[in-house]
């Protein structure tokens, strides 16, 4: 029988730089591999943020109903935990960090004991396991919401997010922490019209910060605004792009020529429903190009990376290609924003694109949600290289241009005291994953295996590699566990639902002593476990 190989890769970098390979056998080798799993609850669950983490994995967080969710992943995408966080009521998470000590930082809004029960920015500090390390509120007199943190190189963090002080219009807040956590300075933008979005932050290669969000009224409705600050949050300039319809900004990255990249979405300009919009501008914030890409139909892009060529990766959501709903896509541009590739990928369902970062084979993961109105999981995606993953079509004849005024508007910052203030929050564990494709295609039914069983590794005795295959007759949530001689558990190589089939996972013991290991397969109602020797 032809076999088809997927391969799913975890890689440690560690003293002991720990490999290992979950491979399905069923398709043909791939250099990157490449999946489309989800992970959620019995609640409309929603990822808004992912990162990659100190161990070379990714934390994801979003939201569940009304509570905050969050899951931690291996590099190959294995959950290794997945918490859930109550505040007050209704909470939001709207961004996270890891920290120096690997430690997570959650940023968000909830319905805060600040001011009369008013909407506060909300923090929430887990360490390395989940577990909860301590719960805070901050913010205005007005309603506010953390929109976005990011470390700074002091190894403190700072928050920005949206206030509506004045009662009738959106101002920006801007928090700086240091890195025991303690408000440093906090500043407060002028009015900046109603409909002010989620505002992005990014601390810049001169240890400034810059901004990117949307205001009104400029040019004449929604407008790209830009703003940069000094390293104690004081305004140097800001810039207003824009045209004669909506344009707005969700993403902001600084590239290597100290200029800076927007992402968002324009009704000014390309194809005329709303297309991709990337504004690239030089280091003072002037225009140095635009790209609009999209279709007949409204399209979104909602994070831009850089991409090692100088090139750039945008990921996205929209309705102009794929299944006919609203779909992920990528978009792959060379350094001076022409267009190269686009892919789209999702359900027959709603996919809701949020975030994506660089995986760690030189593709990348594209987290959002999928499912029913009200009745989403996490989406989670790894492609290759080029955007691509299992299930993937390329984008068709899309629409190409480019457009843009640049206008400039200063936007004065303010000091706006601010304090935190403790509250109670619990924690509980949270969630399951489910694996949609591997590498382009599912399990073949035509060979679901008739029992659990767990082989003999091969070769046996082996140095520093072997083979460790497993048959899964029915779907279950199956672990793959390495012990040594005394039964301490020292990692585990799968922990994931998996579909009926036969796999196979490598380990490579480099960095582990000669001697007698044993490995167990453990799903809901089987445990197996074989003994194998590792000799160097």
């Amino acid at each position: 029988m032809k076999k088809l190989i997927f391969f799913i890769s975890l890689l440690i970098l560690s003293s002991g730089n720990l490999l290992s390979q979950l491979v399905i056998e069923n398709s043909s080798h791939l250099s990157e591999y490449t999946w489309q799993k989800t992970y959620g609850s019995i609640h409309n669950d929603n990822a808004v943020e992912i990162i990659n983490t100190l161990d070379n994995g990714f934390a994801i967080v979003g939201n569940a109903g009304l509570d905050i969710s969050i899951v931690k992943l291996s590099g190959n995408g294995s959950v290794q935990w997945g918490k859930l966080i109550n505040g007050i009521n209704n909470d939001r998470a709207y961004s996270i960090i890891q920290t120096i000590d690997s430690c997570y930082i959650l940023a968000g809004a909830t319905n805060g004991l600040s001011y009369d029960y008013y909407q506060d920015m909300f923090l929430v500090k887990l360490n390395s396991n989940g577990e909860l390390l301590w719960a805070k509120t901050f913010g205005t007199e007005g309603w506010d919401k953390a929109c976005s943190i990011r470390q700074t190189i002091d190894n403190g963090y700072v928050v920005v997010g949206k206030c509506d002080l004045y009662q009738q219009e959106d101002g920006i807040l801007i928090v700086k922490f240091g890195s025991e956590g303690n408000v440093e300075w906090s500043r407060f933008s002028e009015k900046t019209g109603r409909g002010l979005l989620y505002p992005v932050i990014i601390q810049t290669s001169d240890n400034g910060f810059a901004i990117a969000t949307t205001i009104n009224n400029v040019f004449n409705t929604f407008d790209m605004c830009f703003l940069k600050l000094d390293d104690f949050g004081r305004s140097q300039w800001s810039w207003v792009v824009g045209g004669n319809s909506v344009d707005e900004a969700v993403f902001v990255s600084q590239t290597s020529d100290r200029g800076y990249v927007l992402a968002g979405y324009t009704a000014s300009y390309g194809a005329g429903a709303p297309d991709l919009y990337i504004v690239k501008l030089k280091a003072g914030g002037t225009i140095q190009w635009t790209r609009t890409i999209g279709g007949d139909n409204d399209d979104y892009a909602m994070s831009i990376l850089k991409t090692n060529d100088g090139g750039f990766l945008i990921g996205g959501e929209g309705f102009s290609f794929g299944n006919g709903g609203l779909d992920f896509f990528t978009v792959k541009l060379d350094s001076n924003g022409r267009y190269l590739s686009g892919n789209t990928f999702g359900s027959p369902d709603i996919d809701y694109m949020r975030s994506i970062v660089p995986a760690y084979d030189g593709g990348y993961v594209v987290v959002g949600s999928t499912g029913p109105m009200n009745q989403n999981d996490f989406f989670i995606v790894k492609t290759d290289s080029l955007g691509r993953t299992c299930g993937s079509t390329p984008m068709t004849n899309p629409h190409i241009d480019s457009g843009g005024s640049i206008l400039k508007y200063p936007l004065n910052m303010y000091d706006k005291p601010t304090a935190l203030v403790s509250i109670n929050a619990t924690i509980s564990d949270w969630g399951s994953m489910s694996i949609l494709c591997l590498t382009g295609t599912e399990l073949n039914s035509n060979i679901i295996p008739e029992i659990f069983n767990l082989h003999q590794n091969y070769p046996n005795p082996f140095n520093p590699v072997t083979k460790i295959k497993f048959d899964i007759p029915e779907q279950s949530n199956a672990k793959i566990i390495i012990y040594d001689l005394l039964g301490r558990e020292i990692t585990t190589l799968v922990n994931e639902q998996l579909k009926p089939g036969s796999y196979s996972v490598d380990w490579d013991g480099t960095g582990f002593a000669s001697g007698v290991y044993f490995y167990s397969l453990i799903t809901e109602g089987f445990v197996e476990t074989n003994r194998m020797v590792l000799v160097k």
